[in-house]
């Protein structure tokens, strides 16, 4: 079935049958509507944190999105001074982006090992 609306909801029934009998099967089909909107953090996140140099620190993003969210955690970055690109957007390096067979449990949280200045921001 292509493009079900609410009205879709109800059971259907798939009858099979030869010269030796009849079999059939009942499928219940419940359509949920869609929620457009754009995503939203959970509250309280995400968070600052001051942590001491050598630390490690992670930040979580969680976030309720229908449909599925697409994360990436980017880190903003300064290149021969400036902090924007020839575009007009800031310069940033993806620090973390879905793979293939990413979870979102694992794209919530970036992780951040031994932190030095550099990762100050």
């Amino acid at each position: 079935m292509d493009s079900v609306v609410p009205s879709d909801r109800a059971n259907y029934t798939c009858v099979v049958e030869n010269n030796y009998g009849t079999i059939n099967h009942t499928f219940q089909l419940d359509v949920v509507e869609r929620s457009p909107h754009r995503p939203i953090l959970q509250a309280g996140l995400p968070a600052n944190q001051s942590v001491t140099l050598g630390s490690n620190v992670d930040f979580v993003c969680k976030v309720y999105s229908d449909p599925q969210p697409h994360i990436q955690w980017l880190k903003h970055i300064e290149i021969n001074g400036s902090k924007f690109g020839a575009d007009g957007l800031p310069l940033v390096q993806i620090l973390k982006a879905a793979g293939v067979n990413t979870t979102d449990k694992e794209m919530e949280v970036l992780h951040l090992r031994n932190v030095s200045f550099e990762d100050a921001g």
